[in-house]
């Protein structure tokens, strides 16, 4: 392929593929422009606003004069500045900086969009570039037509994501396997690519109407967006696919989703050629050297559970590289049940007081229990309740005793704790765990007071007021007379499936 080949024809077979190729995409894109000349498109923008001028050319000695630059590189920035309100993000480059070039360029500053991203201001100006530089990479400002009304604003990336793709429901779940949150490494652009894809297709539930009216006046442009994404398309289809192969295998480590996806895959490699006890072996193998134990101590001080428990678990993990099994497998056991515990506690879906809670209720799934916790990963919730759990029983009660030899069992153990780190953090980030368990509470009761909801539900009622305020925003329930709640009209859809809830917009 040729240089100058559009990147979107580029064909490629693997994850790993896909992801550098959105890499050299990006550097690609930077290299077209410096942040300033972003900002002076930018303001060039804001001098023709200001004016009575119809169309960009009207406005070039005035943007020349207000930014104190030459004609021709004024006519260059309103070229730029129009481009990106005529036609949006060019080849794909990801939702993100697709989203938060358009925000710059509708007068978000820098500062702003950093706090709004959580992004550093220089992540925000790379952000930008990469949108504007998409544009130079495949438009010449030279043919720029300035005699042109422009829009009101630039063109919105979702709308433009929802216009033309076809959902499939199942397409998100790659990110189960995708989603790489190794210590300093930046998230794969295609576990972000996948989840911007479910966000966007959320919207769209919402969204119907007005797109559908839209598609008639833009066929055009939709043919063009599904010929834009076919060729990236393709190998991500492949992927969903053999996700679903390994989900409906016999491959004992499917819940271990948090590595690297090319180790994931060698990993999986081992099982189909070798079995289960093979994959073990290989995962024992990069526990054997004492400088192993010491990068997962490392790695684990990025996580708060790590740092309360740091002395336990360091003993077990140098118990294990000592091959003493014999205390690296009952600590282990232990430390797990501890984590799953305190994170229920913490995030209120359990009472403190409960003295017979154990995390395999917290894991356990059960249609309409309040610990029925959608998010939990299946695979994960599966090997921890029918693998672990029996072990851990046997082995601290004391009816297993031949465990003394058995690194297999204390490297899976070790791995898990790595996948439970981040299994629990994301549990933490789901407020919203107890919502259709609190509102069908209230429905079932006909309406009630709150201490009815948290004595029935094994949730602590500082939590069940939280999230009634919450629910209460967002019109699912409302107060009546005294301190009684009840299900509202929206509250009843609610529970019925029929509409989801914006909590952004409270």
């Amino acid at each position: 392929m040729s240089e100058d080949e559009p990147p979107e024809e580029q064909k490629v077979t693997s994850a790993e593929e896909l992801k550098q190729m959105f890499q050299e995409r990006r550097e690609k894109n930077l290299e077209q422009i410096r942040f300033d000349q972003c900002r002076l498109a930018r303001d060039a923008g804001q001098v023709f606003e200001s004016t009575d001028a119809e169309t960009p050319v009207e406005t070039v000695d005035l943007v020349a004069d207000a930014l104190s630059v030459d004609p021709s590189e004024a006519r260059e920035l309103l070229s730029l500045y129009t481009v990106i309100y005529t036609k949006g993000g060019g080849e794909q480059i990801g939702s993100r900086s697709e989203e938060i070039g358009t925000d710059y360029f509708k007068d978000s500053s820098v500062d702003e969009l950093s706090e709004e991203y959580d992004r550093t201001p220089e992540e925000i100006q790379n952000d930008t570039r990469a949108f504007a530089g998409s544009q130079l990479r495949e438009t010449s400002l030279d043919d720029i037509d300035l005699d042109q009304e422009l829009p009101e604003e630039p063109p919105n990336p979702h709308v433009k994501a929802i216009q033309s793709l076809d959902f499939n429901p199942e397409f998100s779940k790659i990110a189960a396997i995708l989603s790489p949150k190794i210590a300093a490494q930046a998230q794969s652009t295609l576990s972000l690519f996948a989840s911007e894809m479910k966000a966007a297709n959320t919207l769209a539930t919402h969204s119907l109407a007005p797109i559908v009216a839209m598609q008639e006046q833009y066929q055009e442009q939709i043919a063009g967006l599904n010929a834009l994404f076919s060729s990236n398309l393709e190998p991500l289809i492949q992927l969903q696919q053999q996700y679903k192969e390994i989900r409906e295998s016999d491959f004992e480590f499917k819940w271990l989703r948090d590595v690297r996806h090319d180790s994931f895959m060698q990993l999986y490699r081992v099982y189909e050629e070798e079995g289960n006890e093979a994959a073990a072996e290989f995962l024992a193998a990069q526990l054997r050297d004492e400088e192993d134990i010491e990068d997962f101590k490392d790695y684990f001080e990025s996580f708060d559970d790590y740092n309360g428990r740091q002395p336990i678990i360091d003993e077990a993990l140098d118990a294990h590289q000592e091959g003493r099994y014999a205390l690296s497998i009952p600590a282990l056991l232990s430390q797990l049940d501890g984590v799953f515990i305190d994170t229920a506690v913490e995030i209120g879906i359990w009472p403190e007081d409960l003295d017979d809670l154990t995390s395999v209720q917290v894991v356990g799934k059960g249609e309409g229990s309040p610990q029925h916790l959608e998010d939990l990963p299946e695979p994960f919730r599966q090997y921890y309740t029918r693998f672990v759990w029996p072990s851990r029983n046997d082995i601290l009660h004391g009816r297993k005793t031949d465990f003394h030899d058995d690194e297999l069992l204390s490297a899976k153990l070790i791995w898990l704790f790595f996948q439970t780190m981040h299994t629990v953090e994301d549990l933490r980030s789901l407020n919203d765990i107890g919502d259709m368990y609190i509102a069908g509470k209230i429905e079932e009761e006909g309406g009630c007071e709150l201490g009815v909801v948290a004595g029935d539900l094994p949730y602590q009622e500082e939590y069940v007021e939280t999230r009634v305020e919450v629910l209460e925003r967002v019109n699912v329930v409302e107060q009546t007379s005294g301190d009684e709640f009840v299900v509202t009209e929206k509250g009843l859809r609610y529970l019925e499936g029929e509409v989801s809830l914006e909590y952004d917009a409270v």
